[in-house]
């Protein structure tokens, strides 16, 4: 997959609902000993941890006074002073104050923390008149007024002076998604300060393991499409024989709809100072229910593809954020494609139903996928025109995708995996009647034909694969292209043959239009088909040879999903 798509993925979920996560600062928690945490809401924790030097603190509990600073702004200047030297102000300036992670209050941007790039006497020694109580002391002197500048440039910040700093991070919409990633927990390992080679199982329970009753449950979807035109061309056809002039038209429609809860839990170990990922492990679950329609309306002659497109817009799913560690936002998009050779007059309605429960994956894959996969009850509806010998052949497409776009580190790593959720539906046709034999010598331009009067054979079926495939590399954790098949199975929907072929010993119908030299396609694929059509440009522009309507009905029927069998 190409590279821009990645990007295209990522962005687009970037501008989806992303929760920033709401930091729960404990006031009384001091980080000046080598390590601190942050609880999240939803059940989630930040933790990080370092030489004792690598991260202070200044918050009001460390003793310091923010006199000014931004509550959006990362990278950006703040004014402080110390009104509690004996609460331990002095700890910032330990082996130097520049490159040292400090824990920030929550007015001051929207991260948990900073890195200082730079300290220094601030030139505008004013106390505002709110503060000055808290800073005033006894003989009336105020202390000094700092200016710390943070940065959110990697670039910037030397790992040498303090030495490294480690995170990691737990987050999940469920306690199933949450317990799902511990066992994979004890593969990682904290490479700084007191948790120096821990692995990250022992971590987790020894730092107030994560609150899986805390969180916030599956993220619920509903995604519609109104009926969507995939092709649509109309052609002059004039007047031959008995046939009158009249205006042919090809056109193939699909709606559908997906809903559904998705579940998903991370967890992300690395260094923030110098940045790096050292374990990265990703739960997705998805529980749905899948419905849609493909219609064919086709009164020319030739060949179609449309390529795979998208039917509705791209829809967000609640993610969530820690601003310059993780970012994870979750969205669906249905697309859609068909092909086809057509020879006659067809009309075909199909329905294409299907219920996911349980679907479970991992990335990295570490463990197999699970998930139940089952069909739903289908409509079907195929009419023809008994006039003419009917040949066709069409495969179409409706594929609801339900993406996770991750990132990293401000941008460090990033990449989007999605689960293509691919339905489709296969019709091969090929069919006369006695009315067809004998067309050309009739004026009876209302022929019609009852069941028994056809000949040949009918095959639809309707398939269903779901896969989860990368769309980057994400360091050494996922590569491009990495895919995971959850389900893949055809079914029978409908065959039947009549005539002479009725006792034939085939599958599918033995269509001459779609030979290969002296071979025949495998009767179990239509990948032979696809590549043929998908070679050209679509040739739509050949009258059929009985003109429009007069189509009587092949088949009408529901099918229950319990009664269709997989081959």
């Amino acid at each position: 997959m190409m590279h821009s798509r990645v990007v295209r993925s990522f962005l687009a979920a970037a501008v989806l609902p992303v929760a920033v996560l709401s930091i729960d600062n404990v006031p009384h928690q001091l980080c000046h000993f080598g390590e601190c945490y942050w609880d999240l809401d939803g059940g989630s924790r930040l933790s990080v941890s370092g030489s004792h030097t690598s991260i202070s603190d200044i918050t009001a509990a460390s003793g310091w006074t923010i006199l000014d600073c931004d509550s959006f702004e990362n990278g950006q200047k703040i004014r402080l002073a110390c009104h509690d030297p004996q609460k331990g102000c002095g700890h910032l300036y330990l082996n130097g104050a520049e490159h040292t992670v400090v824990r920030l209050p929550h007015e001051c941007g929207t991260r948990p923390f900073g890195i200082v790039a730079r300290e220094w006497d601030h030139e505008d020694q004013s106390i505002p008149q709110s503060k000055r109580s808290l800073l005033t002391r006894r003989d009336g002197s105020t202390p000094v007024v700092k200016g710390i500048r943070l940065t959110t440039n990697h670039s910037e910040i030397d790992p040498m002076r303090h030495g490294a700093v480690s995170f990691f991070v737990q987050a999940a919409t469920s306690p199933d998604g949450a317990q799902a990633l511990l066992p994979l927990a004890s593969e990682a390992h904290l490479s700084g300060g007191p948790l120096l080679g821990r692995d990250l199982l022992t971590v987790i329970n020894e730092t107030n393991h994560f609150d899986t009753n805390n969180t916030s449950g599956p993220k619920p979807f509903n995604v519609k499409s109104d009926n969507v035109s995939l092709f649509n061309k109309t052609f002059p056809c004039p007047q031959t024989g008995v046939r009158p002039e009249f205006t042919g038209e090809v056109n193939v429609g699909v709606q559908g709809k997906i809903n559904g809860t998705v579940d998903y839990a991370v967890l992300v170990a690395g260094t923030i100072v110098p940045p790096n990922v050292t374990h990265f492990s990703l739960f997705l679950g998805l529980d749905a229910a899948i419905d849609g329609t493909l219609t064919l309306d086709a009164t020319l002659t030739g060949s179609i593809t449309t390529g795979k497109r998208p039917i509705v817009p791209v829809t967000g799913i609640p993610g969530l954020a820690i601003e310059g560690i993780l970012a994870i936002g979750p969205y669906v998009t249905v697309y859609a494609e068909a092909d086809a050779i057509l020879s006659s007059s067809i009309e075909l309605d199909v329905d294409l139903s299907y219920g996911i429960s349980g679907a479970q994956l991992f990335f990295p894959p570490t463990a197999r996928p699970n998930g139940s996969f089952v069909p739903g009850d289908s409509g079907l509806k195929l009419s023809a025109n008994p006039k003419v010998t009917t040949h066709g052949r069409l495969e179409a497409h409706l594929i609801p995708t339900v993406s996770i776009g991750i990132n990293l580190l401000d941008g460090f790593a990033e990449t989007a995996i999605s689960l293509d959720l691919d339905t489709s539906a296969a019709l091969d046709l090929d069919l006369s009647t006695s009315s067809a034999i004998s067309a050309s010598n009739s004026t009876d331009s209302n022929a019609t034909a009852t069941p028994a009067q056809w000949a040949g054979c009918v095959d639809v079926s309707t398939g269903f694969s779901v896969d989860a495939v990368a769309d980057a590399d994400l360091l050494e954790f996922i590569s491009a292209g990495e895919s995971l098949s959850l389900f893949g199975k055809t079914f029978d929907l409908y065959q039947r043959c009549w005539g002479s072929t009725a006792n034939a010993d085939r599958r599918r119908a033995d269509l001459g239009v779609f030979r290969r030299s002296n071979d025949t396609m495998a009767p179990s694929s239509l990948s032979y088909f696809v590549e043929k059509v998908r070679s050209k440009y679509s040739r739509v522009n050949g009258c059929t040879g009985a003109g429009p309507g007069n189509t009587v009905p092949i088949v009408d029927q529901k099918v229950s999903g319990s009664a269709v069998k997989p081959h």
